[in-house]
């Protein structure tokens, strides 16, 4: 799977469809999971032993190298405030739209209010993707256009790109892992006092209905 991945984002960047390239691990990671993984019998361990192979590895290398290079390739001398501002705005935005297709995904599914919440919570977070693909336009503006005169102005708009994704990452990443261990809290500790709820109401039936039948018997 790994190598497979490697291939499709190399082989897509040799013909200058970089994001065609994520496209397609996403399609493969997908069409594995529903196509082979899902009909592996349970028994076969190989997928849980791979999956925590994976989690290992992103954990302790993937993460902190694509993390870094994204920290590194950012300019802050550029960084004013407008351009600061209107990140913001963009982020805010961005989350308000990410929230409404939540919560109209998860509504017709019999989630409870404090479910719904929560769904709407864990998609806030942003990190992963916007550290794989928010240095994509300064690269192809660093490798397509120098030289050329339209190669300043784009430039600034790579720029632009790459601090409204930093700040994104900055500003949700550990807020967003504060209110979704808060608010999954509140969410499973409801769940689990419902259950117990209906544990006691089914035991306190089955006492009555026991207490019934030893009655007409006698």
């Amino acid at each position: 799977l790994v190598g497979g991945a490697t291939v499709l984002l190399l082989a897509s960047q040799r013909v200058d469809m970089a994001g065609g390239g994520c496209l397609a691990v996403m399609v493969m990671g997908l069409t594995l999971r529903e196509g082979v993984l899902s009909r592996m019998p349970a028994e076969a361990g190989s997928v849980a032993e791979a999956d925590c192979v994976l989690r290992a590895g992103w954990a302790s290398f993937g993460a902190p190298v694509i993390f870094g290079l994204l920290g590194a390739s950012m300019d802050t001398s550029l960084l004013s405030a407008p351009l600061v501002a209107g990140s913001f705005v963009v982020i805010v935005c961005g989350l308000a739209g990410r929230a409404v297709a939540c919560w109209l995904c998860v509504r017709s599914h019999g989630w409870s209010a404090a479910e719904q919440l929560f769904g709407v919570v864990t998609w806030c977070p942003k990190a992963t993707v916007q550290a794989a693909l928010s240095s994509v336009a300064l690269d192809y503006v660093a490798e397509h256009l120098a030289g050329l005169p339209e190669y300043g102005a784009e430039m600034e708009r790579a720029e632009a790109l790459l601090t409204c994704a930093v700040l994104s990452i900055m500003v949700t990443a550990p807020l967003f892992a504060a209110v979704i261990a808060k608010v999954g809290q509140w969410v499973l500790d409801g769940e689990r006092h419902q259950l117990e709820l209906l544990q006691a109401e089914a035991a306190a039936g089955a006492g009555v209905a026991g207490c019934k039948s030893r009655r007409e018997r006698r």
